[in-house]
């Protein structure tokens, strides 16, 4: 009697072995898209941090050559939201700047901005000094006004003197004058990664810190 065998191919996988194929496969691309969702974060934070950094380089170039004498100045304001800020012109009040957003009296330059996806603005620091520490606990909703004054023409003070930071949380108020300030930072938070855009008054420039 004949005896007949089969021969399996050698070119052929086993089921274990092709679970152990999928099982990596599944792990690589999983592997994939959380490096893809930690970039985009990364990114996110990046270009709102760029786009702050624009707007408050914008206010500062605005009041150099104000649209009329009426502008005393013209600022970045941001919304206790955390989410939103807007470009405006600090109209005088009987010839003086008030240093703050009044959105009733067409101050507004464009509309408002808000920052990418789940970014928010964690907090501010005054002269490198974390202002919830300085000032009051921040524990509630907070706006705050970065305002560049059209500088005068007959005076010798260093520009950083014709700037003002003021805000308000839950009825506590604060209003930095010219004279006192440095430096003004807002920091940005996306999960646990952090931005800050520092503004040197001594130098007149903005940069991006990365925390």
């Amino acid at each position: 009697m004949k005896k007949f065998y089969i021969e399996r191919s050698r070119n052929a996988f086993t089921l274990i072995e092709l679970l152990i194929v999928l099982s990596i496969s599944a792990l690589l691309v999983s592997l994939i898209i959380i490096d893809y969702r930690s970039s985009q974060k990364r990114r996110n934070l990046d270009l709102a941090a760029e786009e702050i950094r624009s707007m408050i380089v914008k206010a500062y170039d605005m009041s150099l050559s104000p649209e009329d004498s009426d502008v005393g100045g013209y600022g970045v304001h941001f919304y206790p939201d955390n989410r939103r800020y807007i470009l405006f012109k600090d109209s005088k009040v009987s010839g003086i700047n008030n240093h703050q957003f009044d959105p009733s009296s067409g101050e507004a330059v464009g509309g408002d901005k808000f920052l990418r996806p789940e970014v928010t603005i964690n907090n501010y620091k005054i002269n490198g000094n974390i202002l919830g520490t300085v000032v009051f606990p921040q524990n509630g909703p907070f706006f705050s006004d970065l305002v560049f004054d059209v500088p005068t023409r007959d005076d010798n003070i260093p520009y950083k003197k014709d700037t003002y930071f003021s805000g308000q949380q839950e009825g506590a108020e604060f209003n930095n004058g010219a004279a006192t300030l440095s430096s003004i930072s807002v920091i940005l938070q996306y999960g646990s990664s952090q931005k800050q855009i520092t503004t040197n008054l001594y130098t007149n420039t903005v940069n991006i810190i990365n925390y």
